[in-house]
């Protein structure tokens, strides 16, 4: 689970500096950084990265909540 959130962050590093430097536009409404104010990205960013790590811990809990033996 400590690497869930590690494709989500990789995707947003590449995204969010285009979308600021006007290189593309989007392609989803929270990447829009010059369609909002500066708070309402923030928001976003923290509300999809706790939807992220909500689902990668409720599916850890779902699988036994254990972490995997290094066989």
């Amino acid at each position: 689970m400590r690497w869930a959130l590690l494709p989500t962050l990789a995707y947003a590093a590449v995204i969010l500096p285009l979308n600021i430097l006007r290189v593309i536009v989007g392609p989803y409404p929270f990447f829009e950084v010059y369609h909002q104010p500066v708070y309402v990205s923030v928001l976003w960013a923290v509300g999809l990265l706790g939807v992220n790590y909500l689902y990668a811990w409720l599916l850890w809990h779902l699988g036994g909540g254990r972490p995997r033996s290094a066989r």
